[in-house]
Formats: C-alpha cells, structure tokens, sequence
C-alpha cells in the first residue's frame, strides 16, 4: 500500500502536467495554469509533512521539501503578476512541464526518475522560438538549447556508468565528473555562463529566471554527488568550490560595467549560483546551511526583480534605457518594491538573506577561508550595482518630465508584495527557517567530514 507522502509528492508532480495539456488547448491557460499550480503546491506543502527520508520512488523529504514549496509559490507569482503576453497557452504549458520536472528531481527516489525529471525540467525550455531572435547571431555554446541539451545528455552518461554492475575506480571518477559537468552547466558557472546571459536577452525571459532559480545543479550535488561518490568528492569538491567562487567574484565585477538591466540581472544570478554551489561544499553546518538559505533567498529577490523589470519594460518600453528615466514619479509602488528586493538579495538586516549570510559567512571563515574573503567582496559589488540600477531606472527626472505610466496592478502588487513579506517576516523570525535547514545541513556536512550519514539525512 502506497503511503500518504508518496501519493501526495506524485500529484505535485502529476498535477502540473495535466494543467499543461489542459491550458494549451484552453481560452484562458492563466487561470488553468493558476489551479494546477496551487494544486501542487498544497501537494508539496502536503507530502513535505507526512514524507519520510528516502521513502519509496518519491519522496519529498527535509532537503527538497522548502525549495520544492518556494519553487510552486514562484511559479504562481509569475502568473499572477507576469504581463498577459508572457503567459499565453504555449508559455503557461511549457512551465508547468518544466515545474513538473523541477518536482521529479527534488522528489526522486531512483536515478531514473531523477535523470527524467532533469530533462522534463529542461527540455521545454530548449525549443527555439523565433520571436526571441534580436537579429543577432550568437555563438551555439551560448544559446540555452545547445546548454541545457549538453547537461541532459552529460547525466544520461553518468547514471549509465552508475548503472553498471561492477563499477571500477575509474568508472565512478568519470560518472562523478560528468555530473560535475552537468551541474556546472545547469548552474551556470563560469566557464558555462554565457547561456545564462543571453537567456536573459530573450523577449519573455521570466521562464529561465524561474528555471534557474530552481537550482536543480545544486540540488543534485547535494543528493546525487555526495552518497554516489565518496573518494572522487572529497578530492575534486574543492576544486569546484574554488571555480564556483572564482566564477562569483568575476560576474559580479562584470556586472558593475554593465548597463542592460536584463544582463546586470542574468550576472547577480549566475555570481550567487557559485556562491551557493560553493557554500554546500564548506563541510560545515553553519556554512552549508547558510547557502540553502542563501539558495531561497537568492530565488525569490531575483525572480521578484525578474517581474518588477518585465512589467516595467512593458509599460515603458525605450524610456526604461534611458539613464536616470525618473520613473520613481509615476510607479512609486513598483519603485519601493525593487529597493526592497535588491535590499534582502545583499542581505539587508531585517531580512531573511541577513541570517542567510550571515551563517554562510562564519561558516566558511572556519572551513573555507576563500569563501569568507570573496562573499563580502561580490555581495558588495552587487549592492552597488543594485542600487544603481534602482537610481538609473527610478531616480533623476522630476515628475512633470516622465510620462504616464499605471503603477502596480492589484495581482501585480499583491503577488509582489506577498514575496516581500515572506523575506521580511522570515527575516525577523528566523529560527523555523534555519531548523528547516539544519537537519540536511547536518547530514552534508558530515559526509564531507568522515563520508558518513550521507545516505540517511
């Protein structure tokens, strides 16, 4: 007899799978969208609670089940707030095939579900659509198709090694390399991050900032990689970490050069996926559980600028490239609400990203000494570009000069703030959030100490 998590971690699955068949053939996919949604997140919500670790083929346990819960509550956001053509029936179909693979991986029980929940969650995103071309030819190794293609078929390698009956020294070191690999290229981390970037010049780019604040590459680092490899990780491990840091530190001075909002935003993306691919490496609690913090943190400050920017080029169209637009004047709403997200993302105090930090920090100034220097260093950097962005778009016009433009719509202004709050209340309160943490914390950073409780956390 099936058990309860069991049945509840499948209809999270299940659920945005058929909303996709229903929506692409409906009049009104946002709402479709909206109902399949909000069903798995009360499933995830649902199988979280009542999920033992490593129970049956799926399973949402202490690791997957707050990431699992922030990625559907994102999703909704975005259809909630994300403007009408950015949600059409082809649109809201492909995310919630990507959200029911996202699901698969976060509850996989077996390497197979895991490598197709990895494909699901990347495959609608690798189809080319036309109306994204800007006229300008980019090399293949920077277009997401050819990325998110290489890192399926880089896991479908790895498990197949993983798969064999007698597997030597030399067939775990070349699977645990091809993960590697395909973690870095899912994540985005240097020398794999020029995907990311033109991802975020495409028309509607709000699906690959929900993609990439999935953080399947992380994910499966922390489930895959460490009980599979015990040996091969405890040598290769601190060379990733370092190439993640590196990686952190370079975009975020890219960044302060930059002038697109779209791309400034794509580098903060891909310079806190090495900060927290390298803080799960610290082998230290307080480290490690600092960077699945850090991983909620980051995902929501960002998908929520990810919004505010597409609703703002929307309505503002060639204004919003001109530097100091003013718009602060017309969209004082809007205005408040990016301060607040860029403010949480650097770790403002008051917020949850404060705390996140914070335990990354003193976390890695005892294990990781690289990690304790080079955290300030990018935080700071993307504070001051932040907030320059915020000048650029918000500041500098008086009001009589701007055009009219509508302020934050009530769904816009209610899924927006909704995020906010989260970030803040957590913020002040946050024991319950790090205890959440604390237990996979716990059992990460005890594999990377003697290889042991790996398989159980």
């Amino acid at each position: 007899m099936f058990e309860p998590g069991f049945i509840l971690a499948g209809l999270a699955v299940l659920s945005p799978l058929v909303g996709a068949l229903l929506a692409f053939r409906s009049e009104q996919p946002r709402t479709v969208a909206t109902f399949a949604t909000a069903f798995a997140l009360l499933s995830c919500v649902g199988a979280m609670a009542l999920s033992r670790p490593a129970t049956g083929l799926l399973a949402i346990d202490g690791l997957a089940g707050p990431p699992a819960v922030m990625i559907t509550g994102l999703l909704l956001a975005i259809l909630s707030a994300a403007p009408r053509r950015d949600v059409d029936a082809s649109t809201c179909s492909r995310m919630l095939v990507a959200l029911a693979g996202v699901l698969m991986v976060y509850a996989a029980g077996s390497p197979i579900i895991l490598f197709a929940g990895w494909a699901l969650s990347a495959f609608p995103f690798m189809t080319r659509d036309r109306s994204e071309d800007r006229g300008e030819r980019s090399r293949w190794f920077a277009k997401p198709m050819f990325a998110l293609g290489g890192s399926i078929v880089l896991l479908g390698i790895a498990l197949a090694f993983l798969s064999m009956r007698d597997p030597d020294e030399s067939s775990s070191f070349v699977a645990f390399t091809l993960v590697l690999l395909a973690v870095l290229i899912r994540s985005g981390i240097f020398p794999f991050h020029s995907w990311v970037i033109k991802s975020f010049e495409s028309n509607s780019f709000l699906p690959y900032a929900w993609l990439l604040s999935a953080r399947t590459g992380a994910f499966l680092l922390a489930k895959l990689t460490l009980p599979e490899f015990v040996e091969p990780a405890r040598a290769v491990l601190p060379i990733l970490s370092d190439l993640a840091l590196f990686s952190s530190v370079l975009m975020a001075f890219v960044g302060l050069g930059e002038k697109s909002p779209r791309r400034v935003l794509g580098l903060i993306v891909v310079s806190q996926s090495g900060f927290i691919v390298s803080g799960l490496q610290t082998a230290n609690v307080e480290g490690v559980t600092g960077a699945l913090l850090q991983w909620l943190v980051v995902s929501i400050s960002t998908v929520g600028l990810a919004i505010l920017l597409r609703c703002l080029e929307e309505r503002c169209g060639i204004l919003l490239q001109q530097r100091f637009a003013g718009l602060g004047a017309k969209v004082p709403r809007m205005a408040v609400l990016f301060l607040l997200f860029a403010l949480c993302l650097v770790g403002f105090p008051g917020s949850l990203g404060f705390c996140a930090e914070d335990l990354l920090f003193h976390g890695a100034l005892e294990m990781h000494p690289f990690l304790g220097v080079a955290l300030p260093i990018a935080t700071a950097l993307i504070g001051i570009r932040l907030l320059g962005l915020f000048s650029t778009i918000f500041l500098g016009r008086h009001g009589t000069l701007v055009p009219s433009v509508t302020d934050a719509l009530p769904r816009e202004r209610w899924a927006l703030t909704a995020l906010v709050a989260i970030l803040l209340i957590t913020g002040f309160i946050p024991q319950k959030m790090v205890d959440s943490r604390s237990a996979p914390a716990q059992a990460i950073a005890a594999f990377l100490k003697d290889g042991e409780l790996a398989a159980n956390r």
